[in-house]
């Protein structure tokens, strides 16, 4: 995608952000779409299988669900209008700040 995306800057000379954001959307939505049926076809062999560890998963669950749940209703809370990119950049740096920490912090 870079030779490509370099190639059409120099042909048209269009920023690089107006030809790159397709490109990248496309590539992050192929990317989910693809996760999502492989994930589920190995689960449901693993679940098969019996190699399904229910105590890690109940954990999982437990900490990703509610997550979840908090993330979706503070969205639905604030308008439209009001998200801003400085909200968004500001979420995601305190997310990743306390996923470091808590891979800081974890036993061995």
């Amino acid at each position: 995608m870079g030779v490509v995306s370099d190639f059409l800057i120099g042909l048209t000379g269009v920023g690089g952000g107006a030809i790159m954001t397709p490109l990248l959307i496309t590539a992050v939505g192929t990317d989910l779409w693809f996760a999502a049926i492989t994930k589920s076809v190995s689960t449901g062999f693993s679940y098969k299988s019996g190699l399904v560890d229910w105590v890690i998963t109940k954990r999982l669950w437990l900490g990703s669900l509610p997550a979840s749940l908090v993330v979706l209703s503070l969205m639905a809370s604030v308008p439209r209008e009001g998200i801003s990119v400085t909200f968004l950049e500001r979420s995601i740096a305190v997310m990743v700040l306390v996923t470091a920490k808590s891979y800081l912090t974890q036993r061995p």
